[in-house]
């Protein structure tokens, strides 16, 4: 979504907290949303985009390459970091 919306519309970080110490049995529920585009499909931002980035186009399936390529295991430390976002 934020190559689409000039980054308008960004995922956000997020996580799961435990219940509150008043209600320790409540029931935690999660939504969660996945998309994906065909590996061919054009990724570009919309005409007349909201944003404030101009990506250039990309297909789905090389976008996908860079962002594995961007995520690495550190050998002295077997953690793995994330570059970018």
């Amino acid at each position: 979504m934020a190559r689409w919306t000039g980054d308008r519309w960004r995922s956000t970080p997020h996580r799961v907290l435990p219940p509150p110490a008043d209600a320790p049995h409540e029931e935690l529920i999660s939504l969660i949303m996945f998309c994906k585009a065909n590996s061919d499909t054009i990724i570009a931002p919309l005409p007349g985009s909201i944003g404030h980035t101009d990506y250039p186009p990309i297909t789905a399936g090389d976008y996908l390459r860079e962002r594995i390529a961007q995520t690495k295991v550190h050998p002295e430390t077997q953690q793995q970091s994330v570059r970018g976002s």
